[in-house]
Order: C-alpha cells, then sequence, then structure tokens
C-alpha cells in the first residue's frame, strides 16, 4: 500500500483523482465513490484489481480480478473446475484454493489442464481414469496402476493421453526359475515351460 498526498480543488473523489492522474479500470474498488464528496477527515482509499492472464479451453484471457483465491478469480471469468482438472501459476501447479497473494501489479498466468477420461481394461477390470498426464504410461501411475515390464501394453505408454483412448493390459505372471544353483524371478505372459 502507498499512501499519496494530493492538493486539488475538486470538489468530488473523480476530480481529485483526476487532478492526480489516477486511472482507475472498472474492476477496482474505490472508497468512498467516486461520485460522493471529498471527506474531511478520511483517506480516498483504492483497492486495485489484479491483473490475471487465463489459458484454459483453447482460448487465453486477459481479466482482471478483486478475487483472493484462484477458484474465485477462474469462476468470475467463467471457468469452473471439475475433479481432477489441475491448476498451474506462473508454470506450478497449484490447489484451486490457493490464494492469489498481494497486487503488485505483476500479471499472474493461470493454465488449467482438463483431466481427460482414459478407459482402461486392466486383464477385464474395466475402470475409468481421469488425467492431466502427458502420456499414458504416466497416466496409469498417477492412478496408481504398477505396469510391469513382462506386462503388455497396448497403445504404447508413450502415446500422448487424449479423450476416448482405451488402454489394454494384458498381466504377466510371476515365474521362478532355478538353474545352476540359482533362482531367476522373472514374470511372464508365456502360458507353457517352454514359453
Amino acid at each position: 500500500q502507498q499512501a499519496r498526498l494530493v492538493l486539488s480543488n475538486q470538489a468530488t473523489v473523480a476530480g481529485v483523482l483526476n487532478d492526480a492522474a489516477i486511472v482507475l479500470r472498472p474492476e477496482d474498488i474505490v472508497f468512498p465513490a467516486l461520485t460522493a464528496l471529498i471527506p474531511e477527515n478520511q483517506p480516498i482509499a483504492i483497492r486495485l484489481a489484479r491483473p490475471v492472464q487465463i489459458e484454459a479451453d483453447g482460448n487465453t484471457m486477459a481479466h482482471r480480478t478483486q478475487s483472493k483465491t484462484i477458484t474465485e478469480a477462474l469462476r468470475e471469468a467463467g471457468i469452473f473446475l471439475k475433479l481432477n482438472d489441475k491448476v498451474l501459476v506462473d508454470g506450478s501447479v497449484r490447489l484451486p484454493t490457493t490464494s492469489l497473494g498481494p497486487v503488485d501489479g505483476e500479471t499472474i498466468h493461470l493454465v488449467v489442464q482438463r483431466a481427460v477420461p482414459i478407459e482402461v481394461n486392466d486383464n477385464g477390470a474395466l475402470t475409468t481414469v481421469y488425467t492431466t498426464a502427458p502420456t499414458l504410461g504416466e497416466a496409469l501411475r498417477q492412478a496408481g496402476l504398477i505396469v510391469y515390464l513382462g506386462d503388455y501394453v497396448t497403445p504404447d505408454l508413450g502415446t500422448p493421453s487424449a479423450p476416448g483412448w482405451q488402454v489394454y493390459i494384458r498381466r504377466s505372471r510371476e515365474a521362478s526359475i532355478s538353474v545352476d544353483g540359482k533362482t531367476i524371478r522373472t514374470r511372464t505372459l508365456g502360458n507353457t515351460v517352454a514359453d
């Protein structure tokens, strides 16, 4: 906060701010109101709106807000978060309830990453995973599904995540092979000893 003394012969708050060359935006809050007469023993208080740049759903918009949290600022801009969506603030993942912090004039960059549904068939067990992960492998990891080297997975784990993907996992089984006095523990998709 800054205090500034302004000498003016204006009768209204708007007149004094005009003399002081203070430019306000519609989202800024002034007390007393702009049309009020100059108060005698009370300063004019201005609460500036925070500049925010929001990227969501393929659009980028500039916004100014008095909101205290990320969720409030997004809602004010008409953007509503769904379960498993992720928000990045200046490139770092933050909880939607995180405070936007004090107004310092710097624009805050908010990026909303929407969670996409991926259908997973894990040896016949069907589930839907909602993820913001960049690849199918990372999506499975985040969902707590461990994929072993011996498992068969299609499409490839490096495939970019996108809505509508169906992942099929055929699970390998544990196998132990005793040879030359040593035991080798492995996993296999084979059904026979030869496999």
